[in-house]
């Protein structure tokens, strides 16, 4: 089934003024990026700071727009709750709103969902991604489902690794894109995040012509939805690269899907983390034919 979302989203705002209503990332040479879209809160429980500390911290490094962009699961069975509750989401959006009021003339802010394809549960994510008219939504996959409980594929902790070594690696790829796969042909997203998180514990994940072919599949998916492609820097962080990989940005390039920008901020000294080297990345990827 494909869901549509009601009201204004991503591309309808034109956020980024392009004919695609994506980022335009046409640089002057010596440009900086000026936004960050995919900004946490406290509502998510692991992360930290008030919002203002965000906005605060977001101006004081030179952004322009800032996007706030909040986890939302449904179904998930974790020993803890990271992510925000269909009530808790009027909550961070209502407290935004009054945050884009008080800096307006200082940072442009939108509110977004970061929403986790769970197939199982598309008509109450739906609801979720209802319930306001967000600015922006992002789709990302974290939980892959382990009876009677659910793994985190993007934490390092032991929490998750050992039941994901139970699970078995080639499997849990597996999953990986066919849930990807499918969660973006059932909603209307703006944008794919941290494409290839799941290599962040295993490095050492062979990319096999079978799983390239699944890359280029979901980026070709990608381009048809209209989606842009996340560049998520707290990879520099988790492994030394930003998410994706280098390789997946020029295929991306390649299918013209323009990219996003987000530091996946847990604490507002995070925000902008890395940008400097996102700079020549993009004008590298570009350059590639």
């Amino acid at each position: 089934m494909h869901y549509r979302l009601r009201g204004q989203n991503f591309r309808d705002q034109r956020l980024f003024g392009t004919s695609r209503g994506m980022v335009n990332y046409k640089y002057d040479k010596g440009a900086k990026l000026k936004k960050d879209f995919h900004i946490h809160t406290k509502y998510c429980n692991h992360a930290v700071g008030e919002m203002s500390e965000y906005v605060e911290s977001a101006i004081s490094s030179g952004l322009e727009e800032m996007g706030f962009l909040e986890h939302y699961e449904v179904g998930i069975n974790y020993y803890r709750k990271n992510w925000l509750s269909y009530e808790e989401l009027t909550i961070y959006y209502e407290e935004g709103l009054k945050l884009r009021e008080q800096y307006g003339s200082k940072i442009k802010i939108h509110l977004g969902i970061e929403l986790g394809i769970h197939l199982s549960q598309i008509e109450a994510l739906q609801k979720g991604l209802q319930k306001h008219p967000w600015d922006h939504v992002g789709l990302s996959f974290h939980y892959l489902p382990f009876e009677p409980y659910h793994i985190n594929v993007c934490s390092g902790s032991t929490h998750n690794l050992q039941p994901m070594t139970d699970y078995g690696i080639q499997q849990a790829v597996q999953v990986y894109f066919d849930t990807l796969q499918a969660g973006i042909q059932a909603i209307d997203a703006d944008f794919l995040c941290h494409f290839d998180v799941l290599w962040r514990n295993y490095p050492d994940i062979e990319v096999t012509p079978e799983i390239e072919k699944r890359i280029n599949q979901i980026l070709e998916l990608v381009s048809k939805k209209k989606m842009a492609l996340e560049i998520n820097t707290s990879g520099f962080l988790h492994r030394g690269e930003q998410y994706p990989a280098t390789w997946i940005l020029a295929k991306a390039h390649q299918l013209g899907i323009p990219f996003v920008v987000g530091s996946d901020s847990h604490a507002p000294d995070q925000i902008a983390r890395y940008f400097d080297k996102v700079e020549p990345l993009i004008e590298f990827v570009m350059s590639q034919k």
